[in-house]
């Protein structure tokens, strides 16, 4: 086997569910989503305008850092073969790095568009899965040449998700206002993108083992 064709590859681990996986990585999903919503919510008490004011950059940076760690974590919990005896382990610094990127980026499409912001955070339920699951970056797309069907409905739930997620946190913002907001909307979009993690991780299993 070529050295390209075994970074393309993941360890599959049985016929296993996505929700499945998501149940057994609970003690590490659970905490994950918890904390990032209430750093979240704690980072938006103070009430700064955005800008460059010293105060309002040092809340940005624990919100990215906070966002970065809690993706690397959720891929990783998700990563791990579903197995009763399986024990939790990080991916390595890559794993890392590729979170924080992944987060930096949709953080900026946010600010340009509102598809590139759904389109950029899809492609990070692609890559952090691979990533997490010891193949390249990029070759999660080969789920769409392997398995085009699942792929592809997959992402267009995922888009789908987004979308309520996002109409979710405009409506909620009419009746819930300040850090008890920020704390409803990012415990949505935290549990939310465990189950999304979970089901991409299954199907890249499946079509890179």
């Amino acid at each position: 086997m070529s050295a390209e064709r075994a970074g393309d590859r993941m360890p599959v681990p049985g016929r296993v569910s996505g929700i499945r996986v998501v149940g057994r990585s609970w003690r590490i999903t659970v905490p994950v989503v918890v904390g990032n919503a209430l750093v979240q919510a704690a980072t938006a008490l103070p009430f700064l305008t955005p800008g460059f004011a010293p105060g309002f950059l040092a809340l940005a940076l624990v919100s990215f850092a906070a966002l970065a760690a809690g993706a690397a974590l959720a891929a990783a919990a998700c990563a791990a073969p579903a197995e009763p005896r399986t024990r939790f382990r990080m991916s390595g610094l890559r794993l890392w790095v590729t979170a924080a990127v992944a987060v930096l980026a949709i953080g900026l499409s946010a600010v340009v568009a509102a598809p590139l912001f759904v389109l950029t955070t899809t492609a990070a339920f692609v890559v952090l899965p691979s990533v997490a699951g010891g193949a390249r970056a990029f070759s999660g797309f080969r789920a769409f040449a392997r398995a085009p069907l699942r792929a592809i409905g997959l992402a267009l739930l995922t888009v789908l998700v987004l979308l309520v997620l996002w109409l979710g946190g405009l409506l909620s913002g009419f009746f819930i206002t300040g850090a008890a907001s920020a704390l409803l909307s990012w415990l949505g979009f935290g549990v939310a993108g465990v189950l999304l993690l979970g089901g991409w991780t299954v199907l890249l299993r499946r079509t890179l083992g």
